[in-house]
């Protein structure tokens, strides 16, 4: 029983501190659609119109079964989660040891986001505004609810204006669009069909990077999703966290019901003390 639970606080030590440098680093109801594949983009305009009618549209997603394989500093740890959308309202990514036993949870609203380390009854909480003041990040809960439903975002901005992207055409029918801002610039590379491949953000004053890249993108019920999702931070050529996840079980437009995690059992805890339990 003690080996048990000293794995359980090493691998808490893993996954939450590599859900906390995701969030600090960098920080729709279903309709009709008409798939772009092998129509042939000539501009950002004409992009940005692709990739709305290819990406993934829906109102909420549950996914029940992800496997996660978290690297941090070379130290590889697998793990299970789950992980509930509700579009415009509420991302909860649970992190389990064994299948049973949670250790980590990040729910994110649209106006704050909370980090729970359960294996210590302590949680962290702050609003998005925190990571432009503390680093200059302009991330919304907008820019991270696209990163996880692999729909295009300009970050920081309230929405996608094609005139404020540079259209540079790739091989074999992809492409890519850059953002430009004061403090950032992001990357977005999409497939031949004009999903999204990968999205990359980097603070234009600091080296490390966070890399999204979306693969094995599959058809459930009209939603096209892909189920493998790999979040990497990146310094040069070295990662300094990465999460693979591959999603199993998902299903899309369904009544889900979120139920905040009650902070009553808990102690608030500040950044400081969180890193040092990590």
């Amino acid at each position: 029983m003690n080996r048990v639970f000293k794995s359980t606080r090493n691998f808490a030590r893993i996954f939450g501190f590599s859900l906390l440098i995701l969030v600090l680093a960098f920080g729709s109801c279903r309709g009709k659609r008409t798939m772009a594949r092998g129509a042939e983009a000539t501009s950002a305009r004409q992009l940005v119109q692709f990739i709305e009618q290819a990406q993934p549209k829906f109102s909420t997603m549950d996914a029940n079964s992800v496997s996660i394989n978290a690297n941090l500093g070379g130290n590889n740890m697998s793990i299970t989660a789950t992980m509930q959308i509700k579009t415009d309202s509420v991302i909860v990514l649970t992190g389990n040891m064994m299948r049973f036993v949670p250790v980590f949870r990040l729910e994110l609203y649209s106006d704050r986001w909370v980090l729970f380390n359960i294996v210590h009854r302590t949680y962290f909480t702050d609003r998005y505004q925190y990571f432009y003041y503390a680093f200059g990040v302009p991330i919304t809960f907008a820019d991270l609810q696209s990163l996880f439903s692999a729909q295009l975002f300009s970050v920081g901005a309230r929405e996608v204006d094609a005139r404020q992207l540079e259209f540079v055409p790739l091989e074999e029918n992809k492409n890519k669009l850059i953002f430009e801002s004061r403090n950032m610039r992001q990357t977005t590379t999409t497939h031949k069909n004009h999903t999204i491949e990968q999205v990359v953000l980097a603070h234009r004053q600091n080296s490390p990077r966070l890399v999204t890249t979306y693969n094995d993108y599959t058809d459930t019920r009209g939603i096209n999703y892909p189920r493998n999702i790999n979040f990497e931070v990146l310094d040069g050529d070295r990662t300094l966290i990465g999460l693979d996840m591959r999603i199993q079980r998902v299903s899309f437009n369904t009544d889900l019901r979120i139920s905040p995690q009650s902070t009553q059992r808990y102690t608030r805890s500040t950044l400081d003390q969180l890193l040092r339990q990590l």
